[in-house]
């Protein structure tokens, strides 16, 4: 669908700012993200459509870039990335298999089984690790703005099939990615689309992890990760009253 499309729904639903964020361009070929050479026609979108509706509603260009090792944002983007209002980091893909292919961890259950058999020798454990740790480094080397859906790698482990967010291996892991992103002052992001797509029965971060970003001051946004104009606000009521639970009184907005 058009920008434009948004930005009425947005409009209509009375809101007073609205981000659009893109994927942005990987080096392998995947069809969720951008081509490098349709940057800059979606950037003069943006910037046509903040002049239309300024009277309306303010209007951001963002992006969703993931984190490649080795790769600098600036690198996958080019001087455009200077025009970018806001940036969304996020780690989709997890190291490769031999034959170069990225391992997409929210892909197909079948290229999940076959990256964790292939890369990790079956190891559930040391490929929630590896996630994690890509994320630090995201945060650490690229020093996004917003963190996306921080723990994104639960998408495959419903009902617990690879791992218990109550081990401690795995809160662990959880409490060093927090810890080094209150250090840079990133918001992290509170995502619906799981939840309202079906694919999780929580928020992503989980409600423990949430109570532990509140505990540590680290601010938050809320995002649908809208895919159509109609999902702009769906899953909100539902995770502002989690939210509201745990002690959240703020939101973190672009003004």
């Amino acid at each position: 669908e058009p920008i434009e499309s948004y930005i009425r729904k947005a409009v209509s639903m009375g809101m007073h700012a609205y981000g659009v964020s893109s994927h942005g361009p990987v080096p392998y070929d995947l069809s969720w993200a951008s081509d490098k050479d349709k940057i800059d026609d979606y950037l003069a979108d943006i910037h046509r459509l903040q002049t239309e509706w300024q009277n309306n509603i303010e209007i951001y260009a963002g992006m969703e870039i993931d984190f490649i090792p080795g790769l600098s944002w600036w690198d996958q983007i080019g001087p455009q990335y200077r025009e970018l209002d806001y940036v969304i980091g996020s780690v989709h893909l997890v190291d490769n298999f031999d034959d170069g292919r990225p391992w997409e961890i929210e892909g197909s259950h079948e290229v999940f089984r076959e990256g964790l058999d292939q890369i990790f020798k079956g190891d559930a454990r040391a490929a929630v690790t590896r996630y994690y740790e890509l994320i630090r480094w995201m945060v650490m080397l690229e020093n996004p703005d917003i963190v996306g859906h921080l723990d994104k790698i639960k998408i495959q482990n419903a009902g617990g099939k690879y791992f218990s967010e109550t081990d401690p291996w795995y809160r662990h892991e959880i409490e060093k990615t927090l810890k080094v992103i209150a250090n840079t002052g990133a918001i992290i992001e509170v995502n619906t689309r799981g939840l309202y797509s079906g694919k999780t029965l929580d928020l992503y971060p989980s409600q423990w992890v949430l109570e532990r970003i509140h505990a540590l001051r680290i601010p938050i946004t809320l995002n649908s990760d809208a895919h159509t104009p109609e999902e702009i606000t769906a899953g909100f009521e539902f995770a502002s009253q989690i939210l509201r639970k745990i002690g959240f009184r703020k939101l973190t907005i672009l003004r």
